[in-house]
């Protein structure tokens, strides 16, 4: 059992390891029980009545995010008194003043600072707080982007854009720039890429 522990967690650092030499695609700079994936249904309706490819009235373009990267070729939390680190699944009230606190979103996306490095950084500080955390990677038919998740014990599977601590509901089949909920004021518009989600990749 702890061989095939370690095993898990060395394929999950060494797929972080490689997006994070790699770059991915941003939002900003451009991004039920677990660990589903969200599928048709309340994501999808949402998607529907809330977020329109169309400006809208008085709305300010979102910059379509930058190239997403192709594929590459080829923490802590409070520790307890036994030495283990302690953490819960948050409700979602915590989650959204965690997002509120948290300072990840005010750095600029650069080429050396990318969508994974964002996931990672609003990751860690979860955890340093004790809120359980998860670093999700879309993929896309030939690119890919990372973003967060919080299995909360209120409202499921919630999904954010650690770029901008905006909402994400990711369907399947759907293309990630419309499941975005943007900030009031703004929209986004289709990239330059085919940003059809493909998969959900949650790495706990």
């Amino acid at each position: 059992m702890k061989s095939v522990s370690k095993a898990l967690l060395a394929l999950a650092a060494a797929v972080l390891g490689m997006l994070l030499l790699a770059g991915c695609s941003g939002a900003q700079g451009w991004p039920g029980p677990v660990p589903s994936l969200a599928q048709e249904g309340d994501s999808a309706q949402f998607v529907a009545e809330h977020i329109s490819p169309e400006p809208q009235p008085g709305g300010v373009p979102k910059q379509s995010s930058p190239p997403a990267e192709p594929y590459p070729e080829g923490d802590s939390a409070t520790p307890s008194p036994a030495g283990r680190y302690q953490q819960h699944d948050p409700t979602l009230e915590e989650v959204l003043e965690f997002l509120k606190d948290d300072q990840t979103d005010a750095q600029r996306y650069e080429g050396d600072y990318a969508c994974a490095h964002f996931a990672r950084d609003v990751n860690n500080a979860a955890e340093s707080q004790g809120l359980r955390c998860a670093v999700v990677l879309v993929r896309f038919p030939n690119r890919y982007h990372a973003i967060v998740g919080f299995a909360t014990v209120d409202a499921g599977m919630v999904y954010f854009e650690p770029q901008t601590d905006e909402r994400v509901y990711p369907v399947i089949g759907k293309e990630f720039w419309r499941c975005v909920a943007p900030e009031a004021g703004f929209y986004y518009q289709k990239p330059p890429y085919d940003d059809t989600i493909v998969e959900l990749l949650t790495i706990w």
